[in-house]
């Protein structure tokens, strides 16, 4: 997924704004011209830091509503595999989330994620579960201005660079699995319909990246410890 726009509505310093996002953006302005609010508000999106009254413009706010609108740019494979009812009206495999932070459809212990399809937002939240809604949205890694590069790329504790090697240790080992399966699918012999059941002997012998990320793998897979 690659953002194309973002929008922002009453966040901090920005009341309204509209970027356009490319594979590479760059933010130029003075100091305290809002280029780390737009920042923070993208991290407010993906749950990586959480919004709060502060959050809210001091002034100029028409409305009481807060909200960041993302649109992403989806590739062959994530378009297969998203659902068809966000599909509705779109020829360029595009789909608009907008993630609300206060207001009536901001609540608590949900995504607060909706989709706009056709040029409205839906009534139900994306994919509805929370888990589920945002892990389809992918994750951000933020890398503060001010640090050093030992607090960026060590790895006994917690930095970007141990964050993203995570990652890539996971969907690794996921491949190195769905390899070995795809090897030994004659030797399978439980399996039902089209889903593909992976098993292990016992709970201990799951690979523990395999306990946590089961959200990467498609939905017809099947996990059974």
């Amino acid at each position: 997924m690659k953002i194309s726009k973002i929008r922002i509505h009453n966040f901090r310093s920005i009341v309204d704004a509209e970027i356009e996002a490319h594979d590479f953006l760059m933010l130029v302005g003075a100091n305290n011209a809002g280029k780390s609010n737009v920042i923070n508000a993208l991290r407010c999106f993906y749950d990586d830091i959480k919004w709060s009254n502060e959050d809210f413009p001091k002034i100029g706010a028409g409305d009481d509503d807060s909200w960041i609108e993302l649109t992403f740019a989806l590739t062959d494979n994530e378009w297969e595999n998203l659902a068809d009812k966000y599909k509705e009206g779109v020829t360029n495999q595009r789909i608009v989330l907008k993630r609300h932070f206060i207001g009536d459809k901001a609540k608590t212990k949900q995504s607060n994620i909706y989709a706009i399809v056709n040029g409205s937002e839906e009534t139900d939240l994306f994919y509805g579960a929370k888990n589920i809604g945002t892990a389809k949205c992918g994750s951000v890694v933020y890398i503060p201005a001010l640090t050093t590069p030992n607090d960026q790329m060590k790895m006994t504790g917690p930095s970007p660079l141990r964050n993203m090697s995570i990652r890539i240790s996971a969907v690794k080992s996921l491949m190195r699995l769905t390899k070995y399966y795809l090897m030994r699918l004659d030797d399978i012999k439980d399996y039902v319909a089209d889903c593909w059941i992976l098993q292990f002997p016992t709970k201990q012998k799951m690979p523990w990246w395999m306990k946590t990320c089961e959200l990467i793998l498609p939905k017809r897979w099947l996990i059974h410890p």
